[in-house]
C-alpha cells in the first residue's frame, strides 16, 4: 500500500517532504506547476489535486492561466499572466490593495509582507479572511489567492494558504 502511494506521488510530479507548517498537521509536498503553464513550484498539502479554475474559462482569451490546488478545506487559486518589465510584484500589490480597500466589506489588513498580505472582510455572512500573494517568474506574474468555496475562510485556513504561496519559486 505504501509503495502505491509513492508511485502515485511520483506520477503526479510531487516531491514529498513530510514537513509540517503553520497550524496544520498535514504532510506537505512540492508540486511543479509548469505543466499547467505556470512557471513555479509550490509546497502544498500532500495529495492535493490541480484543477482548472473558473477564472480560466472566463479569462482565457486574455492570456490568463488559472488553476486551483485542492485538498479537503485547502483551496488555493493560482493565476499566471504574461507581464511586461514595468509590471512588478510591488505594482500588482498596490493595485490589488486599492481594489480590496474599495470593497464595502473590507475591514482590515491582518498581515502584510513584501509580496503579499492577509485581509479581513465583514459582511452579513460573517467574517471572512482572504489573502493575495504575487511573484514574478521570468516574464510571468504569478498570483495566489483563496480558491472558490461556498463558505467563509477562517484566519488559520488563510494562513495555511499564504504560507503555501510563500514557498513559490
Amino acid at each position: 500500500m505504501v509503495l502505491l502511494g509513492v508511485i502515485f506521488l511520483m506520477s503526479c510530479g510531487q516531491k514529498s517532504n513530510q514537513k509540517q507548517t503553520g497550524t496544520s498537521k498535514l504532510a506537505y509536498a512540492e508540486i511543479n506547476l509548469s505543466e499547467y503553464g505556470i512557471p513555479v513550484s509550490v509546497t502544498v498539502p500532500e495529495g492535493s489535486k490541480v484543477e482548472e479554475s473558473i477564472a480560466m474559462s472566463m479569462f482565457s482569451g486574455f492570456g490568463l492561466v488559472a488553476y486551483e490546488i485542492k485538498k479537503d478545506n485547502f483551496v488555493l487559486e493560482v493565476t499566471c499572466m504574461q507581464s511586461d518589465s514595468l509590471n512588478t510584484p510591488a505594482n500588482r500589490m498596490k493595485s490589488e490593495k486599492e481594489m480590496i480597500t474599495d470593497d464595502s466589506e473590507f475591514d482590515s489588513f491582518v498581515e502584510e509582507g513584501d509580496k503579499g498580505f492577509i485581509y479581513k472582510k465583514k459582511s452579513e455572512n460573517g467574517v471572512d479572511y482572504n489573502f493575495f500573494y504575487v511573484v514574478k517568474s521570468g516574464n510571468s506574474m504569478v498570483e495566489f489567492r483563496n480558491g472558490m468555496r461556498f463558505s467563509n475562510f477562517s484566519l488559520d485556513e488563510v494562513k495555511e494558504h499564504y504560507k503555501a504561496a510563500q514557498t513559490a519559486h
